[in-house]
């Protein structure tokens, strides 16, 4: 009699809760609706794809690549927090774990970051994949520092008569990227940005990085930049000092690009020249830059977007004024001219 009690009770209950649960979906009051559209979380994928033809015209050698592969995944849990999530499949063929973080938002104007994210030092533009103007990197954006560091960073934006104006300061594990060290001499960052992506914009940002006794730099950059709807143009400088040795790298770069529409059936919406001059050298004031390249490229746009989605064309012309003391001041790097095929895919 109890054991039919407690089956006959055990049915009425899922009962109960499938006619409670079927009539929360079939008629979902208007106050509920308007709950879950403000709080959902949302979720988006995002990936770059740069495949590439690359020939080198001084040893008469080439190669086929992938030369970037990455995927995410961004969004966020409520009005206030939000996250990232980033991972490179393949980088000339490695894989590694670019963006781990997430961002709470303290008030309209003040958020902070914490995980494995960018450097308020460098601008996307001259370390993302998917933001370069041309297949490779300045040397700005190279042979500096690592753009990515785990800590906490801070930013407040605002405007001074409707002129938008931000700050940024973090403080870092002081390590490479994907590592959890632990430090008593943590690297900082902080940068101040005035104006916004489109129109006239300043920056200067400065980063104290204590690797190690043997690499202990204090960096500093500035940029000045104008974008329009169909062109841009783009220049900085950085300097990285070791205290270690003394010696002082110097890196500079300007660049612009122009999109004119140009509609070639469905495949192409616009072509885009563009050009580049970059140097770098340590010492510069008593050496001069010992490796200085003009790029010269010619794109066609794939979508509608302009700078996004492209199959370009990259001449590399180096050149190096004395060419003998290059294994003294960058030992293994190979600066020979170029002509580079590539594809990139953003989506």
């Amino acid at each position: 009699m109890k054991k039919q009690f407690r089956v006959r009770a055990l049915l009425a209950s899922l009962l109960l809760c499938a006619t409670a649960t079927s009539s929360l979906f079939a008629n979902p009051s208007q106050d509920s609706d308007t709950t879950k559209t403000e709080t959902a979380p949302k979720a988006a994928f995002f990936g770059v794809l740069k495949t590439r033809a690359e020939i080198d015209l001084d040893n008469k050698n080439a190669r086929f690549s992938v030369r970037n592969t990455r995927v995410g995944v961004k969004g966020s849990l409520n009005t206030t927090v939000s996250y990232q999530l980033q991972t490179e499949l393949s980088s000339n063929g490695t894989f590694n774990i670019l963006d781990l973080y997430s961002t709470i938002q303290l008030s309209p104007g003040l958020t902070i970051t914490v995980g494995q994210a960018g450097l308020p030092i460098y601008n996307s533009y001259t370390v993302s994949p998917g933001s370069l103007m041309f297949a490779n990197r300045p040397f700005l954006g190279k042979y500096n520092t690592g753009s990515r560091e785990i800590g906490a960073t801070a930013k407040y934006k605002t405007a001074i008569s409707e002129f938008p104006i931000s700050f940024e300061a973090g403080i870092y594990n002081g390590g490479k990227i994907n590592n959890p060290l632990w430090t008593r001499n943590p690297s900082y960052a902080g940068r101040i940005t005035l104006g916004d992506d489109k129109g006239f914009r300043f920056s200067a940002k400065a980063y104290r990085y204590p690797l190690s006794e043997l690499e202990d730099y204090r960096i500093w950059a500035t940029d000045l930049r104008y974008e329009a709807r169909d062109w841009k143009v783009e220049a900085e400088w950085m300097s990285k000092f070791n205290y270690a040795d003394q010696r002082e790298l110097s890196t500079y770069y300007i660049q612009g690009g122009y999109a004119i529409p140009c509609h070639v059936r469905t495949l192409f919406d616009h072509i885009i020249p563009a050009v580049r001059w970059d140097a770098m050298g340590y010492d510069v004031l008593s050496e001069g830059f010992q490796v200085n390249r003009l790029t010269l490229g010619f794109g066609l746009g794939l979508t509608q977007k302009y700078f996004s989605s492209i199959l370009r064309l990259d001449y590399e012309l180096y050149n190096i004024p004395e060419e003998d003391r290059l294994t003294a001041f960058f030992p293994g790097e190979d600066f020979t001219d170029k002509l580079t095929l590539e594809l990139l895919l953003i989506f």
